[in-house]
């Protein structure tokens, strides 16, 4: 979950090419990342970081596709 001030210094911070949306009913502790034809999921439990990758096309087609349909709700 992303908190206003992270949020603030998210927007702050000038990253070339990129944009930043948020979804503030979400309490999650966890980050995915979409690229190439590969997901990785990383939870950041306090003392208990875990991860997996997974590489797989059809895999990377529906993520992709969640992750559309929830850029167009989330806010700037």
């Amino acid at each position: 979950m992303v908190h206003e001030h992270e949020r603030d210094y998210i927007r702050d911070k000038r990253v070339a090419n990129s944009e930043f949306r948020f979804l503030d009913d979400l309490d999650i502790n966890a980050e995915l990342f979409i690229y190439q034809d590969k997901i990785a999921q990383v939870s950041f439990e306090p003392d208990n970081l875990k991860g997996v990758l997974i590489q797989d096309k059809e895999i990377n087609k529906l993520q992709n596709i969640i992750f559309d349909k929830l850029w167009k709700i989330a806010k700037k």
